[in-house]
């Protein structure tokens, strides 16, 4: 039986755990689009009030907290797809450019999605997510860079 520190040096371990994670992100996130108007309002009106308790705040708004919520989900998510690049140590510019184009695809299905559900779709909710991820993506790019440099 292998040690707990050879699992965690196993990068096929880490592989498997980011993909599961990356199914559940987009799990996630595609499950609140599926939520009708009525729900979806109430749900994003409960974090605004709990928000505002936390930070002693009324100037925390309802509209604030919907848009944070799309920049954060894509955000985690441009993190998480930019991790299986870490691992699979690629470095290409297509590369990258494949990551970000698997997240677009996402918010775009992610908005189309709530056409369905009794939802307006929004253009600029697009944008948002995509800012999200490319944030998400740069950070770990930024931090993989100077991981580099500082073995190098």
């Amino acid at each position: 039986m292998r040690s707990a520190r050879a699992i965690l040096r196993d990068r096929r371990t880490w592989r498997v755990a980011l993909w599961v994670l990356i199914g559940l992100t987009v799990g996630f996130i595609l499950s609140r689009s599926m939520r009708g108007k009525v729900a979806s309002d109430g749900e994003s009106q409960w974090v605004t009030d709990l928000l505002r308790k936390i930070f002693h705040s009324e100037g925390i708004s309802h509209a604030f907290v919907r848009k944070l919520a799309h920049f954060t989900e894509f955000f985690i998510l441009g993190t998480e797809l930019s991790g299986i690049l870490w691992l699979e140590r690629r470095r290409s510019f297509q590369s990258y450019l494949n990551i970000w184009f698997a997240s677009e695809l996402c918010a775009l299905f992610d908005e189309t999605i709530q056409i369905f559900s009794g939802r307006g779709p929004s253009v600029a909710d697009v944008w948002l997510d995509t800012a999200g991820a490319t944030c998400g993506i740069l950070l770990l790019f930024g931090i993989r860079t100077l991981c580099g440099r500082a073995r190098g």
